[in-house]
């Protein structure tokens, strides 16, 4: 008997075997359950991903640039050349709570105009 002939016996007995089959609602409950945390551990992913971004963007907007140099080119013939950069920007506080985007709604006006909206970006 060839191998490739004991092969497919093998296989095509294993796929009628039905010992140890699960229930179709138990394989449908643990592949829900298992999308949702695939999607929750997506979100936190996602959040920490963006907070990383915004702490990198705080860091490069603290680097100081600034400098200062003198060249002597003869006797007392200097050339000084100097950049003060500006402070930075963007605050990242310790204590702070993380970034985010709020965003309010006001009702419409009465004469039927829409709303003015109104937000903040931290």
């Amino acid at each position: 008997m060839s191998l490739l002939n004991l092969t497919t016996r093998s296989i095509a007995r294993l796929i009628r075997d039905e010992r140890g089959s699960v229930a179709a609602m138990s394989t449908l409950f643990l592949t829900v359950m298992l999308g949702l945390g695939v999607i929750g551990g997506l979100v936190v992913v996602r959040d920490h991903l963006v907070q990383e971004f915004g702490d990198f963007g705080v860091a490069l907007d603290n680097l100081d640039q600034s400098f200062l140099y003198h060249i002597e080119v003869c006797d007392g013939c200097v050339i000084t050349a100097e950049y003060t950069d500006d402070s930075a920007t963007l605050q990242d506080p310790v204590d702070a709570a993380p970034a985010c985007l709020v965003i309010d709604s006001a009702p419409g006006e009465e004469d039927g105009s829409a709303p003015t909206p109104s937000g903040s970006f931290p």
